[in-house]
């Protein structure tokens, strides 16, 4: 039994889509997955892996980067205007904004970094679960502020799509860290070997269609 904390909003826009694979190539490692937050208090003795996010120090813990925080809009294809491929600032001032409680300046600083930092949007919605807020976009509710790595299947099925072309970059990113006490474990190798070799794989395509944005 390998055992692995992570966000819920990991799991459901990352880990998920990736396990079927990894259950075939290790029928004899059963995964069992524990959806928390940072605040939440968890049994280090039942924990073989956590997924997190920040700079990769945890006292005990060995950390390796899986990616860093690259944040880009996203939203369903209903917001754009037939034939459109992209979206005006205007027409973002227009638009519903999906925030993350926890997250409340990624939208502030990603205005920034596209330049118009004083857009106001027509409303804000605020979620205390970021995978609530990320289904809100893929039903056409607003807006949201999307991790790169989380949208794999819907940006290829053409649920969701990226209006615009800025991406704020962090310092900051989602590792992979293991109790000290646990990383020379035989499931735990396995585990952090094949998630790595998955990330490679995924690294050779964008994820993101780019969509250029009109004037403005």
């Amino acid at each position: 039994m390998l055992t692995v904390w992570t966000y819920t909003s990991f799991m459901i826009g990352f880990l998920i889509p990736k396990l079927p694979d990894f259950q075939v190539k290790h029928p004899n490692i059963k995964v069992r997955l524990i959806s928390a937050t940072d605040s939440t208090d968890f049994n280090r003795e039942q924990v073989d892996v956590r997924l997190r996010y920040g700079h990769g120090h945890w006292q005990g813990f060995d950390s390796t980067l899986l990616f860093r925080e690259e944040l880009r809009p996203v939203c369903s294809p209903k917001l754009l205007d037939p034939g459109r491929t992209g979206m005006s600032f205007a027409e973002l001032e227009k638009q519903v904004l999906l925030h993350h409680d926890g997250r409340r300046h990624d939208w502030a600083d990603w205005l920034a970094a596209a330049g118009h930092p004083e857009l106001v949007p027509h409303d804000n919605l605020v979620f205390d679960e970021l995978s609530v807020a990320n289904q809100a976009a893929i039903s056409g509710v607003g807006i949201a502020m999307a991790q790169k790595a989380y949208f794999q299947n819907e940006i290829a099925n053409g649920q969701l799509v990226a209006p615009f072309d800025t991406v704020l970059k962090r310092d900051r990113g989602y590792y992979l860290t293991v109790p000290r006490e646990r990383r020379t474990a035989d499931h735990v190798a396995v585990f952090r070997d094949w998630l790595l070799g998955q990330l490679a794989d995924q690294d050779e395509t964008e994820p993101y269609p780019v969509l250029r944005a009109a004037n403005g």
